[in-house]
């Protein structure tokens, strides 16, 4: 189409979606509700419609597109609308919490809700959902953004961050609902040398505790299949008991089962300082990392 090797070809391209959102199919039917952004063209012309569905029960899908419709113009007396739009980012999954680690490839997750809606039109000029990596040019986030089944009034944006420099980051996310209102959220991380796994964070709660605990761990590569092994000891160094499990495509927090003493050893352990240990092993890449921590049982 560039005419390198042949002649240059002229094409039409629809580019300014206004909505990306999702359906349930009930008996061969189907419904979407939305509000159309302010943020557009508002001179009437020819509008699509652009549909995908697939069966995975059935492994198979279908595709279509019309454009018999008209689409432009403005509503007379809208709604007042003066709310924005309410964000939450993460960095790789949803258990991230603000400050903590990552790896150089990772993904930037942002819940949006808005009574309204999202905008997600290029018309114009900044009204984008975008993101801020570190103060640098804004990063169009707009295909990246999907409504929920039946609710145009959330969704999720899923973009995916390569390549990442070591050390603290700061990435700004900015969005408009469709009356143009602006929101925003900034989310704070750090991104680990290399490609080895690293535990940031590994304890438990309540801690102390008299009959029931959970352990848990934070670490960077969210999305690895783990191999983890945890091992209680007394102050002394004896081993009390040992466990192993397997997660696959981990999440940035891993919780453990809670471990109720009373069924675990058979009765309540004795007050005192204990010893946890953690070793993790990513199937993904080999790397191997480990930890201890201090527990305490009251009675």
């Amino acid at each position: 189409t560039i005419g390198k090797n042949n002649p240059p070809v002229k094409f039409s391209e629809w580019y300014n979606a206004l909505f990306r959102g999702q359906a349930e199919v009930i008996n061969g039917t189907f419904e979407f509700e939305f509000i159309i952004p302010k943020n557009m063209a508002y001179k009437i012309g020819v509008g699509k419609l652009s549909l995908y569905a697939d069966d995975p029960s059935q492994r198979i899908d279908a595709a279509g597109a019309g454009t018999n419709f008209s689409i432009g113009g403005s509503e007379p007396s809208p709604p007042i609308d003066n709310s924005p739009p309410i964000l939450q980012a993460f960095m790789g999954d949803t258990t991230f919490i603000n400050g903590g680690i990552t790896n150089p490839n990772t993904t930037l997750l942002v819940h949006l809700h808005d009574a309204g809606g999202i905008s997600i039109s290029n018309y114009g000029i900044g009204n984008n959902l975008m993101a801020i990596l570190d103060g640098g040019e804004p990063i169009n986030l707009n295909d990246y953004y999907i409504s929920n089944v039946k609710d145009f009034t959330t969704g999720w944006i899923n973009f995916p961050l390569n390549k990442l420099s070591p050390g603290h980051h700061t990435i700004v996310v900015k969005a408009w609902d469709t009356s143009n209102n602006g929101g925003e959220i900034s989310v704070d991380f750090l991104v680990t040398n290399g490609e080895e796994i690293v535990i940031e964070q590994f304890g438990n709660y309540p801690n102390p505790f008299e009959d029931k605990t959970t352990f848990f761990f934070n670490h960077n590569r969210s999305g690895d299949d783990l191999v983890i092994n945890l091992s209680l000891y007394s102050a002394y160094g004896q081993e009390i008991k040992t466990y192993e499990f397997t997660d696959i495509s981990s999440s940035y927090q891993v919780q453990f089962p809670e471990l109720d003493s009373l069924l675990e050893f058979g009765g309540k352990l004795p007050s005192g300082l204990y010893l946890a240990r953690l070793v993790v092993r990513s199937l993904t890449n080999g790397s191997k990392s480990e930890q201890v921590t201090k527990f305490i049982v009251v009675n």
